[in-house]
């Protein structure tokens, strides 16, 4: 199923805005597609992905320093865009198949490639398979 963007109340993306309590408060007042701050796909690499029993949500660490990357929690399922950054289409797609399998939705795309070639990759990820447009 595509994500709709059409007569949607959204959240937009913003830098070091879009945490999981932002995103779940949009939620609760109406938005219906929320977006998480632009992950790099190296930093994504580097996280475990950890089920956090306490918070009740899946926690990206880093293993570098422990911190979170990325929080997600199953309210938010069918509304959340991860953003990745990259370069790299096949690395996307292994952050993508590897560490965010049965998430809802990835925008991904570098802004170099954006900004100079007009592309921009969506995937759509679901428990069992990763369907890539570029």
């Amino acid at each position: 199923m595509a994500l709709s963007y059409s007569n949607k109340v959204m959240l937009a993306p913003m830098v070091r805005g879009g945490t999981l309590p932002t995103r779940l408060l949009a939620l609760k007042y109406g938005a219906q597609v929320v977006y998480g701050e632009e992950l790099i796909d190296f930093r994504m690499l580097e996280c475990e992905r950890v089920v956090n029993p306490v918070l009740d949500t899946i926690d990206f660490i880093s293993k570098a320093d422990h911190s979170v990357a990325f929080r997600t929690c199953a309210a938010e399922k069918d509304a959340v865009v991860f953003q990745m950054g990259t370069s790299d289409p096949e690395r996307a797609v292994r952050v993508a198949k590897v560490k965010l399998a049965g998430l809802a939705y990835l925008v991904s795309g570098s802004p170099t490639m954006i900004d100079s070639n007009g592309v921009r990759c969506r995937l759509r990820l679901t428990e069992t398979w990763c369907q890539c447009r570029c």
